[in-house]
């Protein structure tokens, strides 16, 4: 029995050189398609994906005729809410930060609007009494597999002078570390 499986062998063997001391020669091409899905661990609200929302502070609508902006600066207090949503597929440490947006002046964040002018304003992390988004990344609990909004407030404390009626705008880039 192991002497009719060497023969098998041998003639096998002697089928594949064969082709070659004919000199036979040529060439195929063809193509190959390689792909891979890797599916994102986090998506954060205004992310590329467009599948959750972009988070929006909005301070509302003031009339210039209802403020009195004859002082050199008006204190207000224009205040907003807004949540920003994550969704996150696997468990991890998650941390989040708020850059200081388009027009910052050192750690000031600042609104843009007609003419150039700026309106200072603060982003908390949730709430009037809470502390103060810097640019630094802080640790947010998240249930995997689960929508978590995070908590953003927001107040104008004081408005400059010579301010015109428009549109002020920002835009702060969130990053999400995990």
């Amino acid at each position: 029995m192991v002497v009719h499986s060497a023969r098998f062998f041998l003639a096998s063997a002697l089928c594949v050189a064969a082709p070659v001391a004919a000199q036979v020669t040529g060439d195929r091409a063809a193509s190959l398609d390689v792909s891979a899905t890797v599916e994102s661990v986090c998506d954060i609200g205004g992310s590329p994906s467009g599948e959750i929302p972009a988070g929006v502070g909005d301070f509302g609508r003031r009339s210039l005729d209802s403020l009195d902006l004859s002082f050199d600066t008006l204190a207000v207090a224009l205040t907003m809410t807004t949540a920003l949503s994550i969704h996150c597929s696997e468990p991890a440490a998650y941390r989040v930060s708020l850059d200081y947006g388009d027009n910052p002046q050192g750690a000031q964040r600042r609104l843009r609007g007609p003419s150039n002018i700026l309106i200072p304003y603060e982003l908390r992390r949730g709430s009037a009494s809470a502390q103060i988004w810097d640019n630094r990344p802080y640790a947010i609990d998240i249930v995997p597999g689960q929508l978590t909004n995070l908590p953003i407030w927001g107040r104008i404390s004081a408005l400059p002078p010579g301010l015109v009626d428009g549109v002020y705008t920002d835009r702060v880039r969130v990053t999400l570390e995990y």
